[in-house]
């Protein structure tokens, strides 16, 4: 087991295809990726594509990110996140991520209907 992590962590990252120091091998798929293209590839599909499944980094890859690598990229409160993304915008990220996998779950925004109490959709 040991030998399979110090190879898979010998890997470059797949996106930007440096050896890093600070990686993640994704458990869905065994890919890696530095966090700081982790966080940059989460903020586009969390902030710009508003999507709840968000698929490898690694173009010939279909498998999804799981929820825990994703947690794992936007801990607010882990404090060796920081020189890549401040706790607010992770927390921020991780907020909006949970409303776009509840809003999936319930089917989409058109099975989605305004609360007449708080005015949330």
């Amino acid at each position: 087991m040991e030998e399979m992590i110090q190879e898979n962590f010998s890997e470059k990252c797949v996106k930007c295809f440096q050896n890093s120091v600070w990686r993640m091998l994704l458990r869905n798929c065994n890919h890696v990726i530095c966090v700081g293209c982790g966080l940059e590839y989460l903020r586009i599909w969390i902030k710009d594509e508003h999507k709840a499944r968000i698929k490898c980094p690694k173009n010939s890859c279909g498998f999804r990110i799981h929820e825990n690598d994703i947690r794992a990229l936007l801990d607010k409160n882990n404090s060796d996140l920081d020189p890549f993304l401040c706790p607010s915008k992770r927390d921020w990220l991780l907020f909006h991520h949970d409303q776009d996998v509840i809003r999936y779950a319930l089917g989409g925004d058109n099975f989605s209907q305004q609360c007449p109490l708080c005015l949330v959709t």
